[in-house]
């Protein structure tokens, strides 16, 4: 058997050793192509634009489809070019370790008024000066961190100034790049001033708006689809007698007296809809059992969906109770008054005398005087007032009414006839009295007519006997 020199054996091991070296690298290639070719796959098969940047240069190295149909720029286009150059409206610099501007572009010189050498001439002390006094120790402390540990700076609000002494509220965050062998920050600047503006005018809406929640003395309430409360004011858990934990939960229905729900829903259900913007109703609550309040409802929509659903209401309350109790007396009182007016044919009636205008209550014992259609309650202008007078009495009522005009009277009482839609005359016996304003001068006049037509036809029939009395007692004498 050959025996194998120790120089042979260390050739054999060398070419193994070799051999196992290149295989191990043929494997790890072939990996890292199926992991490249996993990789691009990947990247071509994302939904989102995607490229790939080199971190010390920015320079582009890699995109995908997606990027190319988003920016509408073929990939040649894309590779070797800088991120930045993709943002050209974005106000872009890069500050090198000397703490000056370099590379400025246009949007940055638009947004600070600057021109490009003026902004690249600026000393690292101005370019503080740019920023706000109490802004300027979140820049100082970003720049720290970038220069020890080369950290990205993060995205930072600042407030800055521009060169007309307008103050500008700006996002500022930056990425270290290799700039001719000098390491440096790419700054990028987004102007958010107007985003700033109008985020602290909704603030101050908002704020308002709870002010106006809170203290309104309208009971208010915020409430969902499902008629659930959401929030109250002080004014809602008083106007309810419960607090602000008990009626979050419970539903805005709960406290609506039943004989008033279907008709709230009904309403609300067309608010749901959509087929009104807000709805206005008087109803009452009966939040205790043994109390009932009258409010009058407004409701409209706050919020909605992205489908135009709505999803919040604001409700406002308004107590009305006292309003209402006092109409339904006066409801009383006037049906009471009616009743004895019609029970003792009377007419109540009231001149307004500015206007022109008489409102007349026609009441009457005799149901047949008037046709049923015609209204009990009149408003007649002018001369019309006194067009149911009997064509002889006519001029004392037109001398009366010049009097009442001119003020020379406060108060009257006469008699005359009227002519009613039967054709018949009848007697009213009239009570007025002149009401005058502050200044003394005339306002109106206010009068109650009775209905004397028996009276006056017995005190005519009275006349009458009398008359004839006479007559035969004077015959008498003659003879005797």
């Amino acid at each position: 058997m050959r025996q194998w020199q120790e120089a042979e054996v260390n050739l054999l091991l060398s070419v193994g050793t070799a051999i196992a070296q290149a295989l191990r690298q043929w494997r790890l290639t072939q990996a890292v192509q199926a992991s490249e070719t996993q990789y691009r796959q990947l990247l071509e098969a994302a939904s989102d634009a995607i490229w790939v940047s080199d971190a010390q240069t920015g320079v582009i190295v890699a995109v995908n489809s997606q990027a190319e149909v988003l920016a509408g720029l073929p990939r040649s286009q894309w590779l070797g070019r800088h991120q930045w150059e993709l943002h050209p409206r974005a106000a872009q610099a890069t500050l090198i370790q000397r703490r000056r501007l370099r590379l400025v572009n246009p949007a940055l010189c638009q947004l600070l008024g600057y021109g490009r050498q003026e902004l690249e001439r600026l000393s690292p002390q101005a370019l503080v000066n740019l920023v706000h006094s109490e802004d300027r120790h979140k820049l100082r402390q970003a720049y720290r961190r970038w220069q020890r540990q080369g950290e990205r700076l993060l995205p930072e609000e600042l407030r800055i100034w521009h060169r007309d002494r307008m103050l500008l509220y700006v996002e500022c965050y930056g990425q270290p790049v290799q700039v001719q062998g000098q390491t440096a920050i790419h700054l990028t600047v987004k102007d958010i001033t107007e985003n700033r503006r109008m985020a602290q005018a909704l603030e101050q809406s908002l704020e308002q708006f709870r002010l106006t929640f809170e203290r309104s003395p309208a009971a208010m309430s915020i409430t969902d689809t499902a008629g659930r409360f959401l929030r109250v004011n002080p004014a809602m858990c008083a106007l309810l007698n419960y607090d602000a934990e008990t009626l979050l939960s419970q539903g805005c229905a709960h406290f609506i007296h039943p004989d008033d729900r279907e008709r709230y829903n009904a309403s609300n259900d067309q608010l749901l809809r959509g087929a009104v913007p807000q709805i206005t109703l008087e109803l009452r609550l009966r939040p205790q059992p043994d109390r009932t309040v009258y409010v009058l409802l407004s409701k409209v929509v706050i919020a909605r969906n992205r489908d135009d659903e709505p999803l919040l209401f604001l409700s406002q309350l308004v107590n009305v109770t006292e309003r209402v109790l006092a109409q339904q007396s006066l409801y009383r009182s006037e049906t009471r008054l009616k009743l004895a007016a019609q029970a003792a044919g009377m007419w109540v009636w009231e001149w307004d005398i500015p206007a022109d205008v008489t409102e007349t209550n026609r009441y009457t014992t005799d149901s047949g005087s008037y046709p049923p259609g015609e209204p009990l309650t009149l408003r007649l202008p002018g001369l019309r007032a006194i067009e149911q007078i009997h064509p002889e009495d006519v001029p004392t009522a037109l001398d009366l009414r010049r009097r009442y005009q001119r003020g020379e009277i406060d108060r009257a009482e006469h008699r005359h006839r009227i002519l009613v839609p039967d054709g018949t005359c009848r007697w009213l016996q009239s009570t007025s009295q002149l009401i005058r304003d502050e200044a003394g001068q005339p306002l109106r006049v206010v009068g109650v007519s009775l209905d004397i037509t028996e009276q006056m036809h017995l005190l005519q029939a009275l006349q009458s006997s009398e008359e004839r009395l006479r007559t035969v007692v004077a015959d008498q004498t003659e003879l005797i």
